[in-house]
């Protein structure tokens, strides 16, 4: 029966009308599965779905897929309602939602302790950080400010290096910074956003970070999204690189305008006296003086 037709069937076959508002399902088999209700809600008379601690709103059909038996009649559904709640239709006794008050104070403080410990287990985010080729799992909170977490990552990496982090560096010459692991280089950094909060920023777990580190008498570099940080080793030993150089080069430059860049660099004479290879899983030689270092 439609719900505004209570008051005529009532009329009709006396007081004694029961509405279900209540559904046990159990999914599965005899041999085991999972079980989840559906409740109705009296204010807005829609059903919903209370699955483990998600609640969602309740597809139509989905109580006549609990019915047990499928469209044919020939095979049981996997999906069965497994127990009924029924409440006596009576306005004067029928209560749609039920005051807080009237929850017994050790029931309700309880409640309200386990959702302050499912929150703070929420909030908490674990920050992947690479330093001094270690890799480390700090964790703060989704809800601190970037600047917060900062302080928090250089408290416990202060703690991680036996206090040989604040000896060297104070905590205005130190800032967050995502990384990529496997190229090993610093990406985006967060100085315009300092105030904004992990969340915010939509920090995901799989993101990893690093803290970049200054000289007290320097200036912050700035991060520009439009170039791309490229690491140049040298096999001629004529050319005097000790290690590595990192230069920032447009992402649209062309291999061409990449030599370019290193001839002045490195003093050489000669465009082709550079030949460049990309170093990955393996090496490769990159040709074709046109092509972006964005595409290669």
């Amino acid at each position: 029966k439609e719900y505004e037709d209570v008051d005529n069937v009532i009329d009709v076959e006396g007081e004694n009308l029961y509405e279900l508002f209540s559904i046990l399902v159990h999914e599965g088999s005899a041999f085991g599965g999972h079980y989840y209700a559906y409740i109705k809600n009296f204010e807005d008379h829609l059903w919903y779905r209370f699955d483990d601690s998600k609640v969602t709103p309740l597809e139509k059909g989905e109580i006549e897929k609990t019915y047990g038996m499928s469209k044919d009649n020939k095979a049981k559904a996997s999906t069965n309602a497994y127990m009924l709640v029924y409440r006596r239709i009576d306005e004067e006794r029928n209560v749609n939602k039920i005051p807080i008050e009237s929850v017994p104070k050790n029931l309700y403080d309880e409640i309200k302790e386990e959702d302050r410990k499912i929150e703070e287990e929420r909030n908490k985010f674990n920050i992947r950080l690479f330093y001094n080729n270690r890799n480390y799992i700090f964790t703060v909170k989704r809800s601190d400010k970037v600047t917060e977490a900062t302080d928090k990552i250089y408290e416990l990496l202060n703690l991680s290096t036996n206090g040989e982090l604040m000896e060297s560096v104070s905590r205005e010459n130190l800032r967050l910074r995502e990384f990529d692991p496997i190229r090993g280089v610093a990406l985006r950094d967060y100085s315009q956003n300092e105030e904004l909060t992990l969340l915010e920023l939509k920090f995901e777990p799989s993101q990893a970070f690093t803290v970049e580190i200054k000289n007290e008498d320097s200036q912050w570099k700035i991060f520009n999204e439009e170039e791309m940080l490229i690491r140049v080793y040298s096999v001629d030993d004529s050319i005097d690189i000790s290690g590595s150089i990192e230069i920032n080069i447009p992402k649209n430059s062309t291999l061409l305008e990449l030599k370019a860049y290193l001839i002045e660099f490195l003093k050489a004479d000669d465009v082709n006296q550079i030949r460049a290879f990309a170093i990955a899983s393996r090496s490769r030689e990159l040709i074709g003086d046109n092509k972006t270092l964005q595409k290669e």
